[in-house]
């Protein structure tokens, strides 16, 4: 456990580099944000989670919450470059998740909320800990008092 901030709000950005040195079998955890837990609603306000060399990226999503995707295969020994963002536009709040700075993922989320008392762990108590490396993790959040 990193630290735990006050709330997440609905508009967000979070963003790192991460170097995986080994890959190793099963259900792996780099970064997993959460309001306590691991795969209810407000519990993986991102999680990534890796597995056979990919990652599972997972966010509350349309009241699911573990909407996930699949990134691209990742190589041992290399930064990679994740950012995810979720910004209101016009009336839609847009999810974006960006690999190396590749669109990976682009969604319109219509249960977005405000998330209160957010654990942020490198890794978490669920899973392994991915052999690897973070830099750079940043986390910002935007008021919702116009939202």
């Amino acid at each position: 456990l990193v630290t735990t901030i006050p709330s997440l709000p609905k508009q967000y950005e979070v963003s790192f580099d991460f170097k995986p040195t080994k890959w190793i079998g099963g259900w792996t955890s780099i970064l997993h944000m959460t309001t306590g837990g691991n795969a209810g609603w407000g519990e993986r306000i991102p999680g990534f989670f890796p597995l056979n060399m990919k990652v599972a990226i997972a966010n509350g999503i349309d009241g699911n919450g573990n909407w996930y995707f699949w990134s691209p295969s990742m190589p041992l020994n290399e930064w990679v470059h994740f950012k995810l963002t979720q910004h209101l536009e016009g009336k839609d709040f847009v999810y974006r998740v960006y690999m190396d700075h590749l669109l990976l993922m682009k969604k319109v989320n219509k249960k977005a909320q405000e998330f209160k008392q957010v654990d942020i762990w490198m890794s978490d108590i669920w899973y392994n800990a991915q052999p690897g490396f973070v830099k750079n993790l940043h986390i910002a959040g935007k008021g919702d008092s116009d939202t």
